[in-house]
């Protein structure tokens, strides 16, 4: 979609940032924003399509950032940030997804 390749213009934008600045704190940012428009989009989708994401695989990689949240030695932001923002949203999206699946179960009993 037009949506998807404005978001990957981006990345190839914090790239070429980051290789020409060697700012890695500029390209860590940008796609913490490409990441987060792509979290909302999931999250619109599953507003209106609520048995379209797959709860158990949201929950698993929800647990996954949260063991990372062991590896972090050096609690800068530049260490935690990202791995905050995914629980954040993934976190967000295993929730909506439990919910619409419970409430949908609910609904054929």
């Amino acid at each position: 979609t037009l949506f998807e390749k404005i978001l990957l213009l981006l990345v190839a934008l914090s790239l070429i940032l980051w290789v020409t600045t060697e700012n890695a704190w500029t390209a860590l940012l940008i796609n913490i924003f490409v990441d987060t428009l792509g979290f909302i989009s999931i999250l619109y989708k599953l507003y209106l399509h609520p048995k379209t994401e797959d709860t158990f695989a949201w929950t698993i990689s929800f647990m996954a950032y949260g063991v990372n949240l062991f590896a972090i030695t050096k609690w800068t932001p530049h260490e935690y940030l990202f791995t905050i923002s995914n629980i954040f949203w993934i976190g967000l999206i295993s929730l909506l997804s439990l919910r619409k699946t419970c409430s949908a179960r609910e609904r054929s009993t």
